[in-house]
């Protein structure tokens, strides 16, 4: 397999390479490249300890992003390359993160820590797969490296990404990893509401989302105690929108429901606002327009004369016109209103769950 490196990527690895070091880029974007995927980040590993690759690169500007695991941050051509040293995990006492690290100068120690064999692979010219994520990719499974148990009860995350995994691929859980992450399950409640959140959203996302939520619904619940017991309805009859696809998830607990769950996810006020909104009108189907899809932009609010947090409720205001069909989704019917709205200062909001306007 022959990866297109960045070129800021490429100077990055010869650099080190240099220096005398091994370097290679590991994880997600070499899983991504051989899915035909565009990779989104490329993440740099090698041999230098960190302050050794601080000394490969004097002269760029570094941060210390991560300095407990060997993480630094360097700017080159303009692009921040992370880059990190091979390293070996302690134990996991929290079930999210290792009590200690051990730099390693190993590539194979590297990624013998790591969840999934698809995530386990190397690449510099040539691939590095010792865990057979090729062979998984191609079999179209998710097989944790070596001990499954092991891996879920290190780092509970792991459990949700799985499943995201598996909405996001197609592919099938491998036999001992499933029975794992079934046994393993109730461990996630040690995850953080932002990251089961996070996890979630990409999981609804996913081209196989329909059949991830229903086969991973028992792990799901263990993550959210407040998702839906009821029958789901499938997502494929919504647009690939997150407030949508949450709002038809969660159309059964109603939108004081809607807003519990999403509370207790902490969720931004900004999505909890929406799609309360959506359940509300009863948009079960994610017809409704979302605010990224109304006509007017933020500086065209701002050109109407509104500033802050008064653009935001005076989109939430257009929205509902928009959405009660009182208003076309046109730039021009859009800004006379937001004009007005900035005139007589009255402006949507939400409180307790009602709508109510606030005389400013």
């Amino acid at each position: 397999m022959r990866i297109d490196l960045p070129l800021y990527v490429r100077r990055a690895l010869s650099a080190l390479e240099g220096a005398g070091f091994a370097a290679f880029v590991a994880g997600g974007c070499v899983r991504d490249a051989a899915l035909g995927i565009e990779p989104r980040d490329w993440d740099i590993c090698a041999s230098a300890a960190p302050e050794e690759t601080a000394a490969v690169f004097a002269g760029h500007k570094i941060l210390e992003t991560g300095a407990r695991y060997g993480t630094l941050t360097v700017t080159i051509d303009g692009e921040k390359a992370e880059i990190t040293t091979f390293r070996a995990d302690g134990g996991y006492s929290d079930g999210r993160r290792p009590d200690s690290v051990e730099f390693v100068r190993d590539i194979e120690t590297d990624l013998s820590r790591r969840d999934f064999t698809m995530n386990a692979m190397a690449y510099n010219r040539e691939l590095v797969d010792p865990f057979g994520g090729m062979r998984d990719i191609g079999a179209k499974l998710i097989r944790c490296v070596g001990d499954p148990d092991a891996r879920f009860r290190e780092d509970a995350l792991r459990i949700m990404r799985a499943a995201r995994f598996a909405s996001e691929t197609g592919f099938s859980m491998e036999e001992k990893t499933r029975d794992a992450l079934f046994r393993r399950a109730p461990l996630v409640k040690k995850v953080s509401a932002e990251r089961i959140a996070a996890e979630l959203n990409r999981l609804l996302l996913g081209k196989n989302a329909d059949a991830a939520l229903t086969e991973y619904r028992e792990v799901l619940i263990q993550a959210a105690p407040l998702f839906p017991a009821e029958e789901l309805p499938p997502l494929s009859g919504a647009p690939k929108d997150l407030t949508a696809r949450l709002a038809l998830l969660l159309g059964g607990l109603g939108e004081g429901g809607a807003r519990e769950f999403l509370r207790a996810l902490k969720y931004p006020r900004s999505v909890i606002r929406e799609v309360s909104f959506r359940v509300s009108r009863g948009d079960v189907l994610g017809k409704l327009p979302t605010i990224g899809e109304l006509a007017v932009r933020g500086g065209d609010m701002a050109e109407a004369g509104l500033s802050g947090r008064e653009i935001g409720e005076a989109k939430r205001a257009l929205l509902a016109l928009v959405a009660e069909g009182k208003l076309p989704n046109e730039r021009g019917a859009l800004l006379r209103r937001a004009r007005e709205l900035a005139a007589s200062k009255k402006l949507l909001t939400r409180r307790s769950g009602r709508d109510i306007i606030i005389e400013q």
